[in-house]
């Protein structure tokens, strides 16, 4: 049959779409039929209409980035935010994080350059407004001790883990975040940074990044969650 009829409503169109597809052999063995897809997609229009909000977007709760996005990061998807030496690449990806997680996300960071101290006191600083020095050093000013204790308690709600130090390799990475998300799916995961996974000690340190990011991207896809 047609799916346009021109006196057929929006309800009636999409059973008769599901219908069709339903009728057709998709029998490909592990691959994805068309047919497959189109009834996932329809199925997915179904629970949207159903459940006004839902979406497979994961807004990062920055306005201009969740719009350049189209909503935010999606399952599988493999970014990386690229800019110079102290251009705020790790600022941006705790905030990220942080924001998923005050979403009730489950994030997992893994902190190649910084310990997970460190990577604390950065989030910390952001969630308390307290100067990342005053953080660091132990010493906030007496004025500063009611959002410092407010910014700890945010944190402790939140279901962020950093990784152990000795996670490093790429294929340390990939199995504990395997581990973790068989415990409890993932939402995020972000590892920072790309340069700072061992590779295999090759010569061209530039073609064993590219392999390394082509790991990490068939992680997100295996995992089915985004990695920043």
């Amino acid at each position: 049959g047609s799916l346009a009829s021109g006196d057929m409503d929006a309800d009636t169109a999409q059973v008769q779409a599901k219908d069709i597809l339903r009728s057709l052999d998709h029998s490909s063995g592990q691959g994805h039929t068309l047919a497959a897809l189109g009834r996932d997609y329809l199925d997915m229009v179904e629970r949207r209409q159903a459940c006004e909000g839902l979406s497979q977007a994961l807004p990062t709760k920055l306005v201009d980035l969740d719009r350049l996005l189209g909503g935010g990061f999606r399952p599988s998807e493999f970014v990386i935010i690229a800019g110079r030496t102290s251009q705020g690449k790790t600022a941006l990806a705790l905030t990220v994080l942080t924001n998923v997680a005050k979403q009730g996300g489950r994030c997992l960071l893994f902190s190649l350059e910084m310990s997970a101290a460190a990577m604390y006191h950065r989030m910390l600083a952001v969630s308390s407004g307290v100067p990342l020095a005053q953080i660091r050093d132990y010493n906030p000013d007496e004025s500063h001790w009611p959002p410092v204790l407010q910014g700890v308690a945010k944190l402790t709600h939140l279901d962020v883990e950093i990784a152990p130090k000795e996670v490093r390799s790429v294929q340390r990475i990939v199995a504990y975040a395997q581990a973790h998300h068989d415990r409890a799916p993932i939402d995020l995961i972000v590892v920072d940074y790309l340069q700072q996974i061992k590779g295999g000690g090759g010569d061209n340190r530039q073609l064993e990044v590219a392999r390394l990011a082509r790991e990490l991207q068939d992680m997100a896809m295996a995992l089915d969650v985004p990695v920043v």
